[in-house]
């Protein structure tokens, strides 16, 4: 029943859904314009083990196992805010993180950014993957490790393309589109309940206007039980019990005139 109703106000009120929607759609693309995209590169690293691990003309390549473990180290290492720091510090606006690859079991590590310009995020990762060897020294140069044992870093893709990203824009979008939809929905229940509001009052005037005013009647004065109950003396005579007036002498006389000429002619 609701729903019903609001598609109803929504065909009589279509002006209204109508600048509504290109409000809207005006306010989506000022947001896109103004909303700058972003943009990412990737880079790819693997760790080698020392000279003392590979076998007499053995290939690197294939004792990679045994470094998950200083991989994770040196992920973590990154990670910590004394590296990230300084390095954001060059770069303003931009951010990258370290991690291992998922996708393989070996010491890969991929490096990310994401900068507001294509240039800044490529000079990122740069440097990140810079940091990666000297970094991996210094924690080395802690455990005190020995020149034949000493791990290496070898960069193996990257820094790539920088790719645009427009998640920021599309969210942005998506959040002012649904807001001015709503606010379409609303407006648009308000004016039709308004404007309907309106058209019913109105004939109730018509009609108020056109009936006639009743006069109100007289208060009736309240009647005293003595003065209600009249004397019988002077309740009116009925017509059985009224009395004829005795006739006057003139009237006699003319009443007795037939019977004296009857006796003059016998």
């Amino acid at each position: 029943m609701i729903l019903s109703d609001l598609l109803n106000a929504l065909l009589r009120r279509w002006y209204v859904v109508l600048v509504g929607l290109v409000g809207t759609g005006l306010l989506c693309f000022m947001v896109a314009a103004r909303v700058a995209p972003t943009y990412e590169s990737t880079a790819t690293a693997t760790l080698v083990p020392g000279e003392s691990t590979i076998a007499q003309r053995g290939n690197p390549l294939l004792y990679l196992d045994g470094l998950i473990l200083a991989r994770d180290v040196l992920v973590r290492s990154l990670s910590s805010d004394d590296v990230r720091e300084p390095i954001l510090a060059e770069f303003p606006g931009a951010d990258f993180s370290v991690d291992a690859d998922p996708s393989t079991s070996g010491p890969m590590i991929v490096v990310e950014s994401t900068a507001p310009t294509p240039d800044m995020a490529g000079a990122i990762v740069s440097r990140v993957v810079d940091e990666l060897p000297a970094r991996l020294d210094v924690l080395q140069d802690e455990v005190e490790s020995p020149d034949a044992d000493r791990i290496s870093v070898l960069r193996l893709a990257g820094p790539g393309a920088p790719e645009t990203v427009r998640t920021a824009v599309i969210r942005a979008v998506g959040a002012v589109g649904g807001v001015g939809i709503v606010a379409t929905l609303l407006v648009t229940g308000l004016v039709d309940g308004l404007i309907g509001g309106r058209r019913q009052r109105r004939p109730n005037r018509g009609r108020e206007r056109a009936r006639p005013k009743a006069t109100a009647a007289p208060p009736h004065q309240p009647v005293h039980p003595a003065e209600a109950a009249e004397p019988a003396g002077d309740a009116p005579e009925s017509p059985s019990h009224r009395t004829n007036p005795a006739p006057s002498g003139s009237e006699a006389e003319t009443d007795l005139e037939p019977a004296r000429m009857h006796q003059r002619s016998d």
